[in-house]
């Protein structure tokens, strides 16, 4: 397969990363960040620069990432994705967040259901989330999104990774590493894998990931009208997410009890 041309090889903006504080002899020692910058990809890589303010004869440093655009003119000029006090959840791409939807952000650090964002002139369903370094926010349209139909020897059915495509979370059993098999594993898309288009993210299925991925199994066949259930799960699931709903509810029905007692 031949190699994808990079998009800025050649291109990239030495001199004028150098004035803006980069030491960019360092950056093209550095093979990742100089292969994502030729790329037009976000470095996966934090950089740093410091900016001088005359006025204070002082240096400021700054952390960031950053990828490179061509403007109107051709001329590549780079975009600094820096570290922010916070998250900002107010508007994005043409998004104005719901309440529920910021606080996901804000807790989970990721909307579990695509949101319509605008990109270029088109309008496209995207699954959003936060850089963990930067606070940023972030996204991945869905039509980006490419699940195999195997991870390590299970198979991943369709509705699986329709679910996951979707921001959901999927419990896989039959996984086999190193010739020993693991045990149910729980999987979610999570953008932070990836500084530029996401990658799944593996746990150990807790009966409380058991329970949300029962949740999301039956959200996914409501809105496909009905559709068969094709996603089978063993009785050993079946059982911890059954427990898993009865600790949660008797743990509800204590907080009631206590809630009803005089403080």
């Amino acid at each position: 397969m031949a190699q994808k041309e990079k998009k800025f090889a050649g291109r990239v903006p030495v001199e004028t990363l150098k004035e803006w504080g980069f030491n960019v002899e360092n950056i093209q020692r550095n093979d990742e960040i100089w292969d994502d910058l030729e790329s037009g990809r976000k470095t996966k890589q934090l950089l740093k620069f410091s900016v001088k303010l005359s006025n204070l004869d002082k240096e400021i440093p700054v952390v960031c990432r950053v990828h490179l655009y061509e403007d109107k003119d051709g001329k590549v000029i780079p975009f600094l994705h820096t570290v922010r006090a916070s998250i900002d959840a107010s508007n994005y791409k043409g998004h104005d967040f719901t309440k529920a939807e910021a606080e996901e952000l804000f807790k989970k650090g990721q909307i579990r259901k695509p949101v319509l964002l605008q990109i270029g002139n088109n309008t496209k369903p995207c699954l959003v989330g936060v850089d963990r370094e930067t606070k940023e926010i972030i996204h991945v349209p869905v039509e980006n999104i490419h699940v195999k139909n195997n991870l390590l020897g299970a198979e991943i059915k369709e509705d699986q990774i329709a679910i996951i495509k979707n921001g959901g979370l999927i419990v896989v059993e039959g996984m086999v590493k190193n010739g020993a098999p693991l045990e149910p594993i729980a999987i979610r898309f999570d953008l932070n894998k990836d500084v530029n288009w996401g990658a799944l993210s593996f746990t150990k299925a807790t009966p409380e990931l058991l329970q949300e991925a029962r949740r999301d199994l039956e959200e996914y066949h409501q809105k496909s009208k009905g559709t068969k259930q094709t996603v089978d799960i063993s009785p050993d699931i079946r059982n911890k997410m059954l427990e898993a709903i009865d600790n949660n509810q008797a743990k509800k029905e204590k907080n009631n009890k206590n809630k009803g007692r005089g403080i």
